[in-house]
C-alpha cells in the first residue's frame, strides 16, 4: 500500500485493497463454519457410538440448515453439497437405525434374562 502511495495511486487501489481484505475475512470465516460443521458431522452424526436416530436427524438437519444459511457465499460450492446431503439422509443413517435395533434386542434380552431369575 505504501507503495502505491509514493507512485500516486493510493486512493484508487485503496478501495479494492479494503474490499479484497473484506473478501478474505469473509472467507476464512465461511472456512471455518464449514469446518465445524465438518467435525460435527463426523465426530456427533455419523460416530458409531453415538446418540439414537431421532438426535442424528436433528443434528443433520441442523447442519444442512446451517449450510443452507451459507449458501449464499458461496452459491456453486455449497449447493450441491447440502442438496446431496438433504436428498441422501435417510441412507447415509440408515446404520443408525439398525444400531438402534440391535442396542434394543440387546437390553430386552438382558431384561428378559434378569426377570427369569
Amino acid at each position: 500500500m505504501d507503495d502505491a502511495k509514493t507512485s500516486g495511486c493510493g486512493n484508487t487501489l485503496s478501495r479494492e485493497m479494503t474490499l479484497a481484505g473484506q473478501a478474505e475475512r469473509r472467507a476464512v470465516q465461511l472456512a471455518r463454519d464449514v469446518k465445524t460443521l465438518v467435525y460435527w458431522m463426523s465426530h456427533d452424526v455419523f460416530a458409531l457410538a453415538g446418540p439414537d436416530l431421532a438426535q442424528r436427524r436433528g443434528m443433520y438437519d441442523f447442519i444442512a440448515d446451517e449450510l443452507r444459511q451459507r449458501e449464499h457465499l458461496d452459491l456453486a460450492r455449497i449447493r450441491p453439497l447440502r442438496r446431496a446431503l438433504e436428498n441422501q439422509r435417510d441412507d447415509l443413517l440408515a446404520f443408525a437405525g439398525v444400531l438402534d435395533a440391535k442396542l434394543e434386542l440387546s437390553y430386552v434380552g438382558c431384561s428378559l434374562r434378569a426377570s427369569a431369575r
